[in-house]
């Protein structure tokens, strides 16, 4: 179940409708709320310093924000533990003796999905003396992405392994490594993040860190309805962190050897 998905089934449950939008700006936002005559909000990849975010704290309507990291003024948050989810999978890597491990991931700014990711990835590797500030790739997350990414990994690094910060974009890692000549996990190992459905049907099967992004939708729509049920709870907090497990695929190995 993909999060807009798990946002609906739950809403459903209430006898509510979800109205998708993507917003530009406070005053978009207030016309959209305006006129759509909403009963609450769910905002998704919210940054602190968004003037949209300023707009949304002042309004007296319940409202959760899902994959954001804000401060405490933000009271109502669902997200997943994303930095043990770059960690973890930069842990994999290590363990099979990989030390030159590649990174693609989107922006990194420090409060968002990927810095909260780079995080997890630089704790490892500095545990490890490994860091390499040379082997970070950011790109549009996208299969796009990922294959220019790569295209640079090749040319300019002597990486073992890649690690990429989402499945999609893990796709043209792929698509570029066999067109290149190269086999995964002999030449490369590639990590993804996300355990989207598709990564088992790649080949090889994709190692990957998984989080149920259908349970993030539903627990930030149950986060929504409690403000909209008690308008107490507006005055409160509560702030999910769910969990994230390691899926290990058929796409790592350990190097083969030291010399690339």
């Amino acid at each position: 179940m993909g999060l807009v998905s798990g946002i609906e089934s739950k809403a459903r449950e209430k006898s509510f409708d979800v109205v998708l939008k993507g917003i530009e700006s406070p005053e978009e936002l207030t016309t959209f709320i305006t006129q759509r005559n909403l009963d609450g909000l769910i905002l998704v990849g919210a940054k602190s310093d968004s003037p949209v975010v300023a707009k949304v704290k002042e309004l007296d309507l319940p409202i959760v924000f899902l994959d954001s990291y804000l401060d405490e003024s933000a009271p109502f948050q669902v997200g997943i533990d994303d930095a043990f989810g770059g960690r973890v999978a930069t842990e994999h890597l290590l363990s099979l003796g990989h030390q030159r491990i590649a990174l693609i991931t989107g922006d990194l700014e420090p409060d968002s999905v990927n810095g909260r990711r780079f995080r997890g990835y630089r704790s490892a590797l500095q545990e490890h003396r490994s860091f390499n500030q040379n082997l970070i790739f950011e790109s549009d997350t996208s299969a796009q992405g990922g294959f220019e990414a790569t295209e640079s990994i090749i040319t300019e690094t002597n990486a073992t392994a890649i690690l990429s910060f989402s499945d999609v974009s893990a796709l043209g890692v792929y698509k570029c490594l066999n067109e290149k000549g190269f086999k995964i996990p002999d030449d490369y190992s590639v990590v993804g993040f996300d355990g989207s459905y598709f990564s088992t049907f790649m080949t090889p099967t994709l190692a990957t860190v998984k989080q149920d992004v259908g349970e993030k939708g539903e627990k930030a729509v149950d986060l929504l309805f409690l403000q909209i049920e008690d308008a107490n709870r507006l005055k409160q907090q509560s702030r999910i962190s769910l969990p994230v497990t390691f899926m290990v695929g058929s796409s790592t190995a350990p190097p083969r050897s030291t010399s690339r």
